[in-house]
């Protein structure tokens, strides 16, 4: 898109109406011409419509959400609308803000508040306006060739991130795994072994939330909702998975070495779209081949996950790191101590919620 232009006078709730208006009305238009495919989802128990203009985007954009499917009736409570420059030959609106005014991660923070969101890519790559008083985001995108491999595998990350907030659910970066009745929410940092974990649980009778992008409730009871059927793993440590290794060819390998599989094609009946929680686990692989779980104090659990996650959009970051701390408070946590026999771990898993029922 242009370069970002001084700000006029206007306020920076009409300034951003203004712009939101005229993105929509180019992806109408865009919808008009090149037809519409539709996908409903149901993500953290509220629905959600994605509107494309066109079948350009539409796998990039929705394979990984392919476990929350429903059928498209009646309303959904919001609607995503997408609409892609190189299929359809429109481009996005002039901005209505000046360069100082993006944020890190491409948030126009002066234009953001309860009711609005906005993100700009830059050099020219995506557009995401939404609002909650319309009820809808307008997402712009120059083409499939400016999806990334992590984009495919965690399409519209940051506004589902936002849209979630209005529901009581938080981002958080962390792995779910457990039964219906209860869970485990797996925290710890890049390379502490949440995917490691959570996806050996995905042979056992414990059913699977997430590894790594996952919605935390911060309700009374706190629960984990489902983002995207997605595992991720390093390329060399691929081989500990036979079975997730087998489907190598079909996964997207990423810019840090890993691999990105669509568990939705693999191990349907093992996906869930949410759990309640009842214990916060932290990783700690030890080398050993039998895994245990000990005892670990809470803010162990807090300080693996909140400041990061408060800090990833900083819109959203006061709001995340307080509904963070409160879910966190109201659950016991441990440490898992991973042993190298992976059917242990969700042998020690499912002892401990038996445990705590």
């Amino acid at each position: 898109m242009p370069d970002p232009a001084p700000a006029d006078p206007a306020s920076a709730g009409q300034r951003f109406d203004d712009f939101f208006s005229e993105l929509a009305e180019r992806q109408a238009r865009a919808e008009r011409e090149a037809g519409t495919t539709l996908r409903r989802f149901r993500i953290a128990g509220r629905t959600v419509d994605i509107r494309f203009a066109g079948p350009a985007m539409v796998g990039l954009m929705s394979d990984a959400f392919a476990h929350l499917a429903v059928p498209a009736e009646g309303k959904a409570d919001f609607t995503f609308r997408v609409f892609d420059e190189e299929s359809t030959g429109l481009g996005p609106p002039r901005p209505r803000w000046n360069i100082e005014e993006q944020y890190s991660h491409g948030e126009v923070s002066s234009l953001i508040d309860s009711q609005r969101y906005l993100q700009v890519i830059q050099p020219r790559r995506l557009v995401i306006a939404a609002s909650a008083g319309a009820g809808e985001a307008v997402v712009w995108v120059s083409g499939k060739a400016e999806i990334k491999p992590w984009e495919h595998a965690a399409p519209l990350l940051t506004l589902v991130n936002w849209w979630a907030n209005s529901g009581g659910y938080v981002y958080v970066h962390a792995g779910a795994v457990g039964r219906r009745e209860g869970g485990v929410l797996i925290l710890g940092r890049s390379g502490a072994g949440k995917s490691h974990t959570a996806l050996a649980c995905l042979r056992s009778d414990l059913l699977y939330v997430s590894d790594d992008h996952c919605l935390l409730g911060t309700g009374a009871r706190p629960k984990a909702a489902s983002m995207y059927a997605t595992g991720k793993l390093f390329t060399h440590d691929a081989p500990k998975f036979p079975f997730l290794d087998a489907r190598r060819d079909r996964a997207i390998e990423t810019h840090e070495g890993k691999l990105v599989f669509f568990l939705n094609d693999i191990c349907p009946d093992r996906l869930a779209p949410g759990l309640p929680l009842k214990a916060v686990l932290i990783p700690n692989p030890t080398g050993r081949r039998e895994t245990e779980i000990v005892a670990a104090p809470r803010s162990a659990a807090f300080f693996a996950t909140a400041p990061v996650t408060a800090l990833r959009w900083p819109s959203l970051g006061r709001a995340a790191f307080t509904g963070i701390a409160s879910a966190l408070k109201r659950l016991p946590s441990y440490r898992i101590n991973t042993g190298t026999d992976l059917r242990g771990i969700p042998q020690a898993i499912g002892a401990l919620l038996d445990r705590l029922a």
